[in-house]
């Protein structure tokens, strides 16, 4: 053990070692580039305690996993005797728990640690007793493990901000050393004094040069072509950046593990990378690739090299419908330099990503200044559709075939005309050029196109009253898309084919259809398309009378919508969602919807006075809230504002009405011209489940149709009936995992019997990491560690699991993503699952009537039938968060029983916590309870028995 000794002219960096002393945490990390003064902090603190310290230093030529072994082995006698491959952390944790005084674990050079080593440590920290800790020096904090630490309160990161030398410091070691110097180095001096071993300054761009040397160059030229996108994130750029981390350069972290330079690295790339060439990204659709090259082109002045490059990629863009990167290189580009093609571009994508009111200054310049392209009068004509401005939707797809380059852009102008032939109820015609259409785009062979054509014609057939051709449209585009891999395009047709099978009353495989495509598209800001594609399922859910699912479906959405800053969308969701909490009851909840509703609508509605939306949506919101809170006057104003021309189709519009017609009857001013309407929507809609579905609330009205002789053989016929063969369950899983030797799986409240623990294993495992995608690989190695294949135990689980819950109900299925995804597994939000450990885990997000409740109803182990290395750091997890909770509840209680009380739960939890025994068997003596003291001293004295028996815990059993 080779403490360095102490610097000539050292600074003494009191602040530092007292941040160290005072925290409680097991773990300090000193986090910063080379330096920073990490080996000097860490030899300073030695030096203060140099009987308890144990400093392991590894060479860059070193094995460090084994220098790292023999070290604890050479200073720790108890090891002594040890086996290297014997020495594990709860082998080094038992002897540290053997000495009183604190003991400190110092290692240099981290970095260079292998990751098996410094898991070893990490695991290590969680073993270990409070007194003793762990000092690493490294250049990054990229090791497994030490978020959870510092969920526990049990790491402490000291990084470059706290390292950096302040003023006085550097003036201590640099005579002269000024204010605008220390802004210069931001505190980084530490290496320049130290290599020079003098008192005066040198060039850092000197010692950067020195580092730099035998970085790669792939690494180097990442780095150039990277330097103006920062923050990085690090498993993004892992590739270069980790050599970088790995030198020690001044690359300093900012937050959520990401990276930027210091200013001097930021200085010597500028200067001496600037000569490195500038090659086209080999991914034209990946954003970093592409903003690193046109950044590279437009700093050597090469501006019209990104125009061209920009134009060459667009239709590839296009049939992507990368529109997220169309928006990001265009508006990088100076607007005087874009040509019209790239000027359409942007307005197309921003109207893709919810900016259409950005699109319309760009489209009407390009027209008034007669530069319009094809793809512009496109844009044109679906605004006139959108504004129902139908003579002027024809003229601009006229004026856009007439300007088409090629076929691609004449066959898109052609379908957009079948949505003016539609609006004019000429259904014929529509469905005629619709199918020309697709001909022409299979001849033109372009995958893209033909999709598009295929949803055009299912839409179109939708509309003539050919609901069997229109669904299987509908599934031939999927079936295209799936092929071609254009998710958003999967994504839309899905939402119109499950819209549909809705209609239809074929649930489950709508279900199964949105589900699969949410997954299939990636998770983006502007993403539109997955928040309409909850709000389909959602409005399922609600016709199955799972409202509360069908709520959190649309909350997600319009969370979605928002984020994309799509608000001319968000209403929707919002509107079903009041509708849902009406239906449950739950009007405190629905009063605060709609307040959210208003706010976020007067502050994001669209700059568009031709906007129409909100009249199909907004008043069926009002009305309702209204309605629910006793307003029955004011919500008949409400629902009179509902607009019903060219929306007969939309849910909102048929709860709308149900809920005017209702408040009309109540007022005594219902008509026949009331029942005719809602006859009129149930005839444009393609199928009657969702009528079925919601009619239960709007009975007597209904009834009142039927005697006045106002409403349709349907209306009556539903009323007939009243048959509805839907489940209205909404499901609620729990699972029991602690202190029984089997879990346990209940659906609402029924328990499910198992052969097995692996199903409810593998789902408690994804209930950890809910919302990510595990690998059987992953799941497998921490699952079933050490089984000869793994991946077989987690097919067979995952497939009884599959089973369990498809017997219970198949739409539970929704739960797991489906079967043999190239992705792996991920468990859905579609139901509530509760795991009763999770509470033990965040103690601190609960009340202290609740934390109590749960240290005093201990109910035992955390799996305790199953044995591996996962489960176990769970178990050590919770039994520290009860400790730490038992011991500052007795520390804060107001008498010596009630502190004692709170260590004996405490105990029952974590037996082998000497400490805590320690402080109940003083206070039990204090209170002159005998016996207890003398079980206590029993207790104690068989903890420190070194014949390895278990503990005796029944010598706590106390009545």
């Amino acid at each position: 053990m080779l403490i360095p000794p102490a610097l000539p002219e050292e600074v003494s960096r009191t602040h530092l070692l007292q941040m160290i002393a005072q925290s409680s945490a097991r773990l300090v990390v000193l986090s910063a580039p080379t330096g920073y003064g990490k080996t000097t902090l860490l030899a300073a603190w030695a030096r203060m305690h140099p009987q308890s310290t144990l400093w392991v230093t590894v060479h860059p030529d070193g094995h460090t996993d084994h220098t790292l072994f023999e070290e604890l082995r050479v200073q720790l006698p108890a090891l002594q005797n040890t086996s290297l491959l014997d020495i594990k952390p709860s082998t080094v944790a038992q002897v540290l728990r053997q000495v009183s005084t604190p003991t400190f674990i110092i290692c240099d050079q981290g970095w260079t640690f292998k990751t098996s080593a410094l898991k070893f440590l990490v695991e290590l920290v969680s073993l270990l007793a409070p007194q003793h800790k762990i000092l690493l020096a490294s250049h990054h904090t990229h090791i497994d493990g030490l978020q959870q630490l510092a969920f526990t309160r049990d790491l402490l990161v000291l990084g470059p901000q706290q390292m950096a030398f302040t003023l006085q410091e550097c003036q201590e070691l640099l005579p002269g050393f000024t204010e605008e110097d220390r802004r210069y180095t931001q505190g980084w001096c530490s290496l320049i004094m130290q290599e020079t071993g003098m008192g005066f300054y040198i060039d850092p761009m000197e010692v950067i040069t020195d580092m730099m040397q035998g970085v790669q160059d792939q690494t180097r030229h990442q780095l150039f072509l990277h330097r103006h996108l920062a923050p990085w994130n690090f498993h993004e750029h892992k590739s270069w950046l980790q050599e970088l981390l790995q030198k020690g350069l001044p690359i300093l972290p900012t937050v959520r593990r990401t990276y930027q330079l210091h200013p001097l690295m930021d200085q010597w790339v500028e200067k001496h990378l600037s000569e490195i060439s500038i090659e086209p990204p080999s991914r034209s659709n990946d954003h970093t690739q592409v903003l690193v090259y046109l950044k590279a082109l437009q700093e050597q002045n090469l501006h019209h090299k990104v125009i061209q490059y920009c134009e060459q990629q667009l239709r590839s863009w296009y049939a992507e419908e990368n529109y997220d990167l169309i928006r990001t290189v265009i508006s990088e580009i100076p607007p005087e330099r874009l040509t019209p093609k790239l000027h359409t571009a942007l307005a197309e994508a921003y109207i893709e990503t919810g900016r259409a009111g950005e699109s319309k200054p760009i489209l009407q310049n390009l027209q008034n200044a007669g530069v319009a392209t094809s793809r512009t009068y496109l844009l044109l004509a679906r605004q006139a559709n959108r504004n129902n401005q139908f003579n002027e939707l024809r003229h601009m797809a006229e004026k856009a075939i007439s300007l088409a380059e090629d076929g691609y852009d004449r066959t898109l102008a052609r379908l957009l005309m079948t949505s003016y032939w539609i609006r004019r109820d000429e259904h014929e015609t529509a469905l005629k050029l619709a199918r020309e259409c697709l001909a022409e785009a299979k001849i033109l062979g372009h995958t893209d196109l033909i999709v598009i054509a295929l949803a055009r014609l299912s839409y179109t057939t939708r509309y003539s009253g050919n609901l069997v051709e229109a669904i299987h449209s509908a599934r031939e585009a999927i079936r295209y898309a799936t092929e071609a891999g254009i998710p958003k395009r999967i994504s839309q047709v899905v939402n119109n084919l499950a819209d549909m099978l809705k209609d239809q009353g074929e649930y489950q495989e709508a279900i199964d259809h949105i589900g699969n495509a949410i997954l299939l598209f990636p998770e983006q800001a502007s993403n539109t398309v997955v928040p309409y594609l909850m709000v389909t399922r959602g409005l399922i859910l609600a016709e199955l009378r799972q409202y509360e699912s069908a709520v959190e479906n649309f909350l997600n959405a319009s969370k979605r919508f928002r984020a994309a800053h799509h608000f001319a969308s968000f209403l929707m969701p919002y509107t079903y969602m009041i509708f849902c909490l009406y239906k449950l009851g739950w009007i405190e909840k629905l009063n605060e919807m709609y307040d959210q509703l208003q706010e976020a609508w007067q502050t994001g509605r669209p700059d568009d006075p031709q906007y129409t939306e909100p009249e199909s949506y907004l008043p069926v919101a009002k009305g309702i809230y209204l309605y629910a809170n006793g307003r029955t006057q004011e919500a008949l104003e409400a629902l009179k504002l509902l607009r019903y021309e060219k929306a007969y189709w939309y849910d909102s519009v048929l709860i709308g009405h149900l809920f005017l017609c209702k408040v009309k009857h109540e007022l005594s001013q219902v008509t026949q011209e009331d029942a005719k309407m809602l006859d009129t929507i149930l005839q444009r809609r393609e199928g009657n489940a969702a009528f079925t579905a919601y009619a239960d609330g709007f009975l007597e009205v209904l009834k009142h149709f039927m005697v006045q002789g106002w409403c349709s053989d349907l209306v009556r016929q539903e009323l007939m009936t009243r048959v509805n063969t839907r489940s209205p369950v909404v499901y609620s899983i729990r699972i029991s995992s602690m202190g029984s030797r089997l879990a346990q799986m209940t659906i609402n409240g029924t328990v499910i019997p198992m052969s097995t623990q692996s199903p409810v294993l593998a789902l408690i495992y994804l209930k950890f990491h809910q919302g990510q995608w595990i690998t059987s690989e992953r799941m497998g190695a921490d699952l079933w560690e050490g089984f000869k294949n793994p991946k077989n135990n987690v097919f067979n689980a995952m497939s009884e699991l599959r089973r369990l819950l498809s017997e219970s109900d198949p739409l539970l299925e929704g739960l797991l993503s489906p079967p043999r995804h190239p992705q792996g597994y991920l468990l859905t939000d579609l139901y509530p699952v509760d795991l009763d450990v999770m509470e033990y885990l965040y103690l601190e997000n609960l009340t202290p009537d609740r934390q109590e409740e749960l240290l005093g109803q201990y109910p035992g182990e955390f799996l305790p039938a199953v044995s591996n290395s996962w489960v176990h750091t769970i178990r050590q997890k919770v039994v520290s968060q009860l400790s730490d909770l038992a011991l500052r509840k007795a520390g804060q209680a107001g008498s010596t029983f009630h502190g004692l009380i709170y260590l004996l739960k405490g105990l029952k939890a974590d037996p082998h916590h000497f400490e805590m025994a320690t402080q109940a068997l003083g206070l039990a003596s204090a209170l002159g309870v005998v016996e207890l003291a003398e079980k206590l001293n029993s207790f104690m004295r068989w903890q420190h028995d070194d014949s390895g028996k278990e503990v005796p815990l029944h010598l706590l059993s106390i009545d």
